[in-house]
């Protein structure tokens, strides 16, 4: 699907033969009717996310900055392109009120998209600069207005989430697998310099009966090619030593407040998140968020900080 462009749609061999929905026959009256255009489409973004944009280059502000307004002007053409291609309204023969309200709808979706962000996700959308950045930033803004309307497909929103999805289920298994490498060394670590290093000692000193014969069982049916005793846990089998061991672990991998099974909660987190980068490497359909992605590096962070800080 091509998309409509604002004043030039078409040309043939270097010649007009379709003007856009902002040409109005002569430059002043085109000039005219896109400011009208832009200061309805900016009104109305203003009017829902009125404290947003009041707060302009302030801290917690960046709607009404040079690369908010890009963003906005970049959603403002897949919605011009919606309206052509999709609804067919030929926006060419509206007066400029019409043209306003026409785009009104989907202003709206705009604007209330901006004053449901957090203080956080406005950082996050601030700090997206340049090309790239107002790039991803009109992406967001496009799949909001098409959660709202399954039938609001701009050019290049499906690739941009496919390729994106692709990219942050890759960031979250390498996460989860520096989470996983950290957790092993860690346990193993204390369970060795407790029990003692040999097998027969931290095997059945400190790892749970149940865990052990899942453990033992997986390298029967592997016939070894998995590797040891030490290579077969599951990432949850982590937790379930650490409840068992509960005075040796608690000083270093017990996150937040409450019982053992709240303080150990993240493990469960990570397993489950686990599980769908797993499926999504299977061609499954069950991508990782931004803010699950967020989450696993803040426990990343954070596990590196406590093991570094209690166990070197």
């Amino acid at each position: 699907m091509e998309r409509t462009q604002f004043f030039i749609a078409r040309t043939k061999k270097g010649e007009i033969v379709e003007f856009g929905p902002l040409w109005n026959g002569k430059n002043e009256a085109t000039l005219k009717r896109t400011v009208a255009l832009l200061s309805g489409y900016f009104n109305i973004i203003r009017s829902e996310a009125a404290d947003l944009w009041s707060k302009g280059s302030a801290e917690g502000g960046g709607l009404s900055m040079n690369d908010g307004v890009t963003v906005c002007i970049n959603v403002l053409r897949g919605i011009v392109n919606h309206l052509e291609t999709v609804k067919r309204v030929t926006l060419g023969t509206l007066d400029d009120d019409e043209l306003v309200e026409a785009i009104k709808p989907w202003a709206t979706i705009v604007g209330r998209h901006f004053s449901s962000l957090t203080a956080e996700q406005m950082v996050q959308f601030r700090a997206l600069r340049g090309v790239q950045g107002q790039t991803a930033g009109t992406r967001r803004v496009e799949e909001a207005i098409r959660r709202v309307d399954s039938s609001f497909d701009p050019p290049g929103l499906r690739e941009f989430l496919e390729r994106e999805k692709a990219q942050t289920t890759t960031r979250a298994y390498e996460e989860i697998k520096a989470i996983e490498q950290i957790l092993q060394a860690t346990v193993l670590t204390e369970l060795k310099s407790e029990f003692g290093p040999k097998e027969e000692e931290w095997w059945f000193a400190g790892v749970p009966k149940d865990v052990r014969k899942k453990v033992d069982d997986r390298i029967n049916e592997e016939a070894g090619r998995s590797g040891g005793r030490e290579q077969n846990f599951d990432l949850i089998d982590y937790r379930s030593i650490m409840h068992a061991n509960w005075q040796l672990f608690e000083k270093a991998l017990a996150r937040g407040k409450g019982s053992k099974e709240q303080r150990t909660k993240w493990v469960v987190e990570v397993n489950e998140l686990r599980k769908r980068v797993m499926h999504a490497s299977k061609g499954q359909t069950l991508p990782i968020t931004e803010e699950q992605l967020a989450l696993l590096e803040e426990i990343h962070s954070w596990l590196e900080g406590r093991v570094g800080s209690q166990l070197d």
